[in-house]
């Protein structure tokens, strides 16, 4: 067995003061760990990557310099000074609007500004509820799955996400219950200097397979019964024309995922 050992020579950490140009968020993530988690989200030239919550754009710019800006960029910040702030970093790097965009806003409102299946990955900083002082574990609860049920629609099929968070137990189990549309591919936590976030891969499932063979099974029994469309929407929260059959193409994705499942996955190249 072979064991390499690598030991540092330079006296400064070369992660830190990359990408801060002009402006430098107060919560931030390393160069280092922003080019690991773009690894993992399998970027490659001519792609789109989204980071909804991109801060200082540490993720955005290192994906840039990685790939010679032959990737475009997108990124959303609820903060305006912070959202300036990365433009400014951005411009300071000599990358032009058509590579990299920054948005003022919330990410719950990420549909306004990302067209449907327009991203290939999503890689992000999750905000962690510490440096903001948020003390309330049930609203990161309901940004997370907004978050995710909302990265579902954005996201090309077969995309993936990767998410460094310091919940890592909480946003699993919100993965569970969003199972039908993700697949949970690599969870690992890594140390930080005072914490022990979690690096967190998913990829998106082209058909949420459970919701149509439920919406199948609905049509195809509401003949036996005597079921209102008033009635329906009270019990699914939905109108009764979204349950009909699905389309040729579902059919063909939904058969494929299934196959895809059964023949089992090689675990990717990290």
């Amino acid at each position: 067995t072979d064991v390499i050992v690598g030991t540092q020579i330079n006296v400064d950490d070369l992660s830190k003061g990359r990408h801060f140009i002009k402006f430098r968020n107060p919560v931030t993530i390393k160069t280092n760990l922003a080019y690991c988690m773009l690894r993992c989200a399998g970027l490659t030239p001519g792609q789109t990557v989204l980071d909804p919550f991109c801060g200082s754009g540490t993720i955005l710019l290192e994906a840039l310099e990685m790939f010679e800006k032959q990737v475009k960029c997108i990124g959303l910040e609820v903060n305006k000074r912070g959202a300036r702030g990365a433009t400014e970093n951005a411009v300071a790097e000599g990358i032009s609007d058509d590579r990299c965009v920054i948005h003022a806003c919330d990410a719950c409102n990420l549909r306004r500004f990302v067209g449907d299946e327009s991203v290939d990955c999503i890689v992000s900083n999750l905000p962690w509820g510490v440096m903001t002082g948020e003390k309330n574990v049930n609203d990161l609860q309901t940004l997370y799955e907004i978050f995710l049920r909302l990265s579902w629609y954005v996201l090309k099929p077969n995309g993936r996400i990767v998410l460094l968070v310091l919940r890592g137990l909480q946003l699993t189990r919100i993965l569970r219950k969003l199972g039908g549309r993700y697949r949970i591919l690599r969870c690992q936590v890594i140390r930080t200097t005072n914490n022990l976030p979690c690096l967190i891969v998913v990829e998106k499932l082209p058909v949420d397979i459970l919701n149509l063979d439920i919406k199948r099974q609905l049509a195809n029994m509401s003949s036996y019964v005597n079921f209102s469309s008033e009635m329906y929407h009270a019990i699914h929260n939905e109108s009764i024309s979204d349950q009909a059959t699905p389309s040729r193409q579902d059919m063909k994705d939904e058969r494929l995922e299934k196959d895809r499942q059964k023949i089992g996955r090689v675990e990717p190249d990290w």
